[in-house]
């Protein structure tokens, strides 16, 4: 609870400060994103649609909280996400990882229809970097009739999942990416949680 906590005291603000492969500091919290990218899906009922998606680390210097940032790109089809989103993602070794959605930068009628912040365990970050990705599926509003529906992806082989570009590949290289960027940093982002804790006031002092 602590760890998701993190993103519900800081998201808002790094939904604005943060850039692609850029980290930020805010209250004692360093939040850094990776690139964005793309990936391409259709609903069961025959939608197409474009996925855009990138990976953030949340860390207070010792605890770390991982997040999957979402969003539509709307180029072909008016599509959100709805309250409450579910994402399954299943591992190349049949592990099924339920992931649901926090919060939303922006929202249409109580949908999402921007950024989606999907908490991910370091558990959960260890099966995805290990074993793959073969199969992703999302829960979808379709704005034009706003019927909902299901998006997935499946790749049947290893040799398909295992390529560069595909999902799990590419969180693979984000997860490495932002990590080595946390390590670059962590000197001054200590400096900057120092002088912010030296910032804060004690009620109890002299009380």
């Amino acid at each position: 609870m602590k760890k998701v906590l993190f993103i519900l005291a800081s998201i808002l603000f790094f939904s604005l400060s943060t850039r692609a492969d850029d980290h930020s500091i805010y209250k004692g919290i360093m939040c850094i994103s990776s690139s964005r990218s793309d990936m391409d899906f259709k609903t069961v009922d025959g939608i197409s649609g474009i996925l855009n998606y990138s990976l953030e680390l949340y860390t207070d210097g010792v605890n770390k909280q991982y997040s999957l940032c979402l969003s539509f790109d709307q180029s072909k089809e008016f599509l959100m996400m709805p309250t409450n989103c579910i994402v399954l993602l299943k591992t190349g070794k049949d592990e099924v990882i339920e992931l649901h959605s926090l919060l939303s930068y922006d929202e249409t009628d109580g949908d999402r229809l921007g950024n989606t912040y999907f908490p991910i365990s370091q558990e959960q970050m260890d099966k995805i970097v290990n074993d793959g990705i073969k199969k992703f599926r999302i829960q979808i509003i379709a704005k034009s009739n706003h019927h909902s529906t299901i998006g997935e992806k499946e790749w049947k082989r290893k040799r398909d999942y295992d390529q560069p570009g595909t999902l799990g590949i590419e969180l693979r290289v984000k997860y490495k990416s932002i990590n080595r960027t946390w390590e670059r940093n962590k000197k001054e982002f200590q400096k900057e949680k120092d002088k912010y804790n030296a910032s804060q006031a004690d009620i109890t002092t002299g009380f």
